[in-house]
């Protein structure tokens, strides 16, 4: 049965602002217009929500299992309420509608816009919808200036905007953008850093909390907020509960809101991805609220940290660069996913941090002896020099068509050609990049090579690698 994908998006800045636009009246919109519309009854619905999430940028989780479907052939048509729900960046969007969606054989249907590509003449060319969606994206980046201004005005004169204060504060009752002590868990945060004063590490200290079953982070807000954290979350002593990390205590001892100090702007989105400033360009607000400790106290805890830094530095593991299995490497007994690490001989291997927080006997497994494992499986897909000339002679040919394309579309829209020369020559080009692909693919079949494995054909073929408390590994494959 064919599936129809109802896409329904809400940005942050309009959670509270825009009841129109609520994820709960774009979904009775969409799907009341499926009701009383014969043609689609026999399909299956599916819906993509983007809840708080900006329609500048393509990366939406929802937005990115929607187009892993229609790359897959699983989703045929999409149905949106109008088409910034679907995307505000105009020419990003041209680009949907008039190659993507096309090229792929996917209807696309806007309701408030009255669009469907279906019985549009020109693949989204006329003039109102380029249009519409240029004001759409000037009216997003309009709105995204102004909040931020705002934001960072009320930040500098003291009012802590973010939606939960940190481990040992909680929100003031008499005032939302004020934070006070939390009495019932600040003396935690004051014996983590007398702890770490005294000499024992992050590790250590998260071990010894756990082993007193002390309440964690997470499990403090979940009884404050209505937030979840069941990613956090590991088997221990026949119950399930949130556990203390090395990650998890150092986090706290390098917070300067426990000494008083309000900081903000740590992080900006570039490009729809948050990203970390540096820290010369983060501000600070001094004795802003309510200490925790003393500014004292909070900078031996950073020389404690620092000289046992130096000690460690010559003798224990060090963070290695990201492999080509990093995200696939899971622990069998609590199921995250492991930390990669290299010692002294330089030899990577992944380890459970979870699991030796909390004092369990695990092994390491080494990095090159799962690289082996995986490349004599997978050595009959792996490219041979001549192939991966071939194809990148291929990709050029295929990004040259493309750049053309867009010039041509350019000479469209600057009426330099007409739509009919535009879409002659348009139809013309995507033949050439179809049959391009078309090689291309038949030279990726599997041959013999004994060239190194790549993280595009592991991810391809690999589903995970689970990882036992003896360091013995099983790799899943994708069926």
């Amino acid at each position: 049965m064919s599936k129809i994908a109802l896409y329904l998006r809400l940005s942050v800045d309009e959670a509270n602002t825009d009841e129109s636009n609520s994820i709960i009246n774009q979904r009775l919109l969409l799907s009341r217009y499926l009701d009383q519309s014969p043609e689609f009854q026999t399909f299956q619905r599916e819906e993509f929500v983007d809840d708080g999430f900006s329609g500048t940028s393509t990366n939406r989780p929802a937005f990115q299992r929607l187009m892993a479907d229609v790359k897959a052939g699983i989703i045929c048509h999409i149905l949106v309420k109008d088409l910034s729900r679907f995307m505000r960046d105009y020419l990003e969007l041209g680009n949907y509608l008039e190659n993507i969606f096309p090229f792929l054989g996917v209807r696309f249907i806007a309701l408030n816009d009255q669009y469907d590509s279906k019985t549009s003449e020109k693949n989204g060319l006329e003039i109102d919808v380029p249009f519409r969606n240029l004001l759409n994206d000037f009216y997003a980046k309009d709105v995204s200036e102004k909040v931020k201004s705002a934001m960072n005005t009320m930040k500098r004169s003291g009012k802590n905007m973010s939606w939960l204060p940190p481990f040992g504060y909680l929100k003031d009752p008499e005032d939302r953008f004020k934070i006070v002590i939390d009495e019932e868990v600040a003396p935690i945060v004051r014996r983590i850093f007398r702890l770490s004063i005294e000499g024992m590490g992050d590790q250590k200290i998260a071990q010894l909390l756990n082993r007193e079953q002390t309440i964690t982070p997470a499990e403090r807000k979940m009884q404050v907020s209505q937030a979840k954290y069941q990613k956090t979350m590991i088997l221990t002593d026949e119950q399930t509960r949130n556990v203390w990390t090395k990650g998890s205590v150092r986090q706290i001892l390098k917070n300067e809101a426990y000494k008083g100090t309000y900081l903000f702007n740590t992080r900006t989105y570039i490009r729809g991805r948050l990203i970390r400033r540096p820290e010369s360009k983060w501000e600070r607000i001094e004795n802003n609220h309510e200490a925790i400790v003393s500014a004292e106290v909070f900078e031996k805890a950073q020389q404690a940290r620092l000289f046992r830094r130096g000690i460690q530095s010559s003798s224990l593991s060090q963070k290695t660069e990201k492999s080509i299995v990093t995200g696939l490497v899971f622990c069998e007994h609590c199921g995250h996913r492991l930390s990669l690490r290299q010692n002294k001989g330089q030899i990577g291997y992944f380890y459970c941090g979870y699991c030796k927080g909390q004092d369990h006997s695990v092994s390491s497994c080494r990095l090159d002896k799962i690289e082996a494992s995986i490349l004599e499986a997978l050595s009959g897909y792996l490219e041979s020099p001549a192939q991966s000339k071939a194809n990148t002679e291929i990709s050029r040919d295929i990004e040259r068509l493309k750049t053309r394309k867009l010039e041509l579309f350019q000479e469209y829209k600057d009426c330099y050609i007409s739509s009919d020369v535009y879409l002659d020559k348009k139809v013309a080009i995507d033949e050439q990049v179809t049959n391009l692909e078309k090689s291309f693919l038949v030279d990726q079949k599997p041959q013999s090579s004994t060239k190194g494995l790549t993280k595009e054909i592991v991810e391809a073929h690999v589903e995970k690698i689970v990882v036992d408390c003896l360091g013995f590994f099983e790799v899943i494959y994708k069926s």
